[in-house]
């Protein structure tokens, strides 16, 4: 799957609704695809980029989320591989991730603008 699909799928995946409609309208076969989770390591395959280029990514949505829907809300940890792995292995507080993803966001503002 080329980033770009991967990009739209995501946005998608936020907005369920819209997702649903456009499966079952425009896509070939008309069927929901249903969304699951890949690990870092199939995920660098299939887009075959190194480890650095992965956390860049990983890093952008942060600030992507933050752009989109504020700060990171302790009942969020879990559900995102990113915090998750931020919060429980690299044991970093909620205002640190907070933190974090403004300035990535405020960057990432200052090149789109």
């Amino acid at each position: 799957m080329c980033a770009e699909v991967d990009e739209i799928w995501h946005e998608f995946i936020l907005q369920t609704s819209e997702y649903k409609t456009f499966c079952e309208e425009y896509l070939p076969g008309r069927r929901f695809i249903h969304h699951s989770s890949i690990s870092k390591e199939d995920y660098q395959k299939d887009f075959d980029i190194s480890d650095r280029q992965f956390f860049e990514q990983q890093m952008s949505w942060l600030g992507y989320h933050n752009i989109f829907f504020g700060d990171y809300r302790e009942t969020e940890m879990d559900h995102w591989k990113c915090t998750d792995f931020l919060y429980n292995s690299l044991n970093l507080s909620i205002d640190e991730i907070n933190y974090r993803s403004s300035c990535i966001a405020n960057e990432l503002s200052q090149k789109i603008s």
